[in-house]
Parts: structure tokens; sequence; C-alpha cells
């Protein structure tokens, strides 16, 4: 499921960076360097549920997994692991420029509070891992005006 929500992250960050195109040209490189780190950022989270998925469905047991998940993250280098701790703040920051960028940019589009629930979410998430549900919800409902916001729009095109 976690991979399956980080891929959605990576289609809704996109979408972000494609409602500013119509802006003028340091919105849109801001954007595009925004969206690009944060899907730098997202691939490092992806690879790290990757690599859960993958321990989980080769441990015997929970005692086995820390010795799994080592090996397979000392690839492909123990260089990079300093990238991998950082990579999720990528994706963080990236996400919230996106977001701070269409409230500054198009109000109308996107609620003041949306960006300030994204940050909640996320530091909910990075505080403590018993937050995840709460946290999620939080991030979901800082999205969940870009569903609505759309939807309103199409009803009062009609």
């Amino acid at each position: 499921m976690f991979l399956l929500a980080l891929i959605t992250f990576g289609v809704v960050i996109v979408a972000l960076r494609q409602r500013v195109r119509n802006t003028n040209k340091i919105h849109r490189t801001i954007a595009i360097i925004a969206m690009i780190v944060a899907l730098v950022g997202l691939t490092v989270f992806a690879r790290v549920a990757v690599i859960d998925i993958i321990t989980g469905l080769r441990a015997a047991n929970n005692a086995a997994m820390g010795g799994i998940s080592d090996r397979l993250n000392a690839y492909p280098s123990a260089s990079l692991v300093p990238y991998y701790n950082f990579g999720p703040l990528l994706f963080q920051l990236g996400f919230l420029v996106l977001m701070l960028q269409l409230v500054i940019i198009k109000p109308r589009q996107l609620p003041w509070w949306s960006p300030i629930l994204l940050f909640a979410g996320f530091l909910m998430l990075g505080l403590d891992l018993n937050l995840l549900i709460p946290g999620a919800v939080v991030i979901g409902i800082a999205l969940s005006s870009l569903l609505f916001k759309k939807e309103l729009s199409r009803l009062n095109q009609s």
C-alpha cells in the first residue's frame, strides 16, 4: 500500500507542476526544479518501500529481517547511505514548494491551509511512526482540496 501511495504522490506532483505551466518563466522554472527534487526524493522513498517488501517476503521471522535488510541496503553502494537518509526530505521539500507556489500564484486553485496541513502531516510522520495513520489523514485532507476544486470547477462550467 505504501508503494502504491508513493506512486500516486508522483502523479500528484506532476499534476501540480502542470497547474503552474501557464505562468511566467521564473515560476515555471521553480516548478520544474521542485518537481524534479520531489521525484528524486520519491524514488528514494520507493526504494525503501521495495527493500521493506523484499525483506518481509524473504525473512522467516522478525529476527531475520535485520540481516536481510542490511544486505539489501548495501546495494548499489554503501557510499549512497547518506542519500538514502536525505532523499525523503527532498520529496517533502519539492512537494511543499509546489503546493506553496500554487497557493501564491493561483490562490483559487488551492487554499492557503493546504501546504500547512501537508507540512503538519509530514511532521507527524517524521516524529513518530505511531502517527502514521493520523499523519496520512492530515495529508489526505491537505490534498483533498485539489480534487474538490477540480470537481467544483467542472460543475460550474456545466
